[in-house]
């Protein structure tokens, strides 16, 4: 797995230029990795039975499936955080931790390893902005080298230690990446990296490059004003 030429030479150009005043952000899921965190885990929890109001088994992913059928995309990724109600949050994190790591390191794209490896030797600030749980995207990654302090994710109310039903703040897609973005790092990004429709808005918030990865065919997004300056590439499946 490797960059297309003109791909690599584009970033190898703004990586010359970059410096401890650069910041790159990136979407988590399909983007640095092939397999979607957030959805993976919370189908291990339904089936390993961790999960307080939902029965053990395909319950809860059954219910995640029919939120994204019926076109409830938001309400999906909400579930994700929402299901783990009622239990105490270190455990969950204690539970996300074993699940991740090394686990996850199959599912890393090397070429993206290797950008973030790159923009860290010339200081740069990276951060990945995802919708997935904080619990799941912290320790995937912690495997690139990425400090809790520079992940944005989907963050559950929180009471006394235990996990409430209802998210802490917007869910962390389309305009609220950015929105979330600005208000932790103070700017926008030089650099911006996504896979989907909902790294659009952040995709257009990149001052100098706008990278897409693998994005599904065919999605008439893709024709939307703005993304026709972006470098795009795509690997084939492993």
């Amino acid at each position: 797995m490797s960059w297309d030429p003109g791909v690599s030479r584009r970033l190898m150009e703004f990586l010359a230029a970059a410096s401890a005043a650069t910041l790159a952000a990136f979407d988590a899921d399909g983007t640095l990795w092939s397999v979607d965190v957030g959805e993976a885990f919370l189908r291990w929890a339904g089936e390993e039975g961790k999960l307080k109001r939902w029965a053990r088994g395909g319950a809860v992913w059954e219910e995640y499936q029919r939120r994204l059928d019926a076109g409830k995309v938001g309400q999906a990724f909400e579930l994700c955080v929402t299901a783990f109600a009622g239990l105490r949050l270190d455990e969950v994190q204690a539970w996300a931790r074993f699940y991740v790591d090394p686990r996850w390191k199959d599912y890393l794209f090397p070429p993206m390893r290797q950008l973030i490896q790159q923009l860290h030797r010339r200081e740069a600030e990276v951060w990945v902005v995802s919708a997935s749980p904080s619990w799941v995207v912290e320790p995937a990654a912690a495997l690139l080298e990425i400090p809790a302090s520079r992940v944005i994710a989907a963050e559950p109310r929180v009471e006394d230690g235990v996990i409430g039903e209802a998210l802490a703040a917007p869910l962390p897609a389309d305009a609220s990446k950015v929105t979330a973005l600005v208000a932790r790092a103070g700017r926008a990004p030089h650099i911006a990296c996504g896979n989907s429709e909902h790294d659009y808005d952040l995709l257009e918030s990149a001052r100098s490059m706008a990278l897409l990865v693998n994005p599904p065919p065919g999605e008439g997004w893709l024709r939307r004003s703005g993304g026709e300056g972006w470098l795009v590439q795509r690997w084939r499946p492993r």
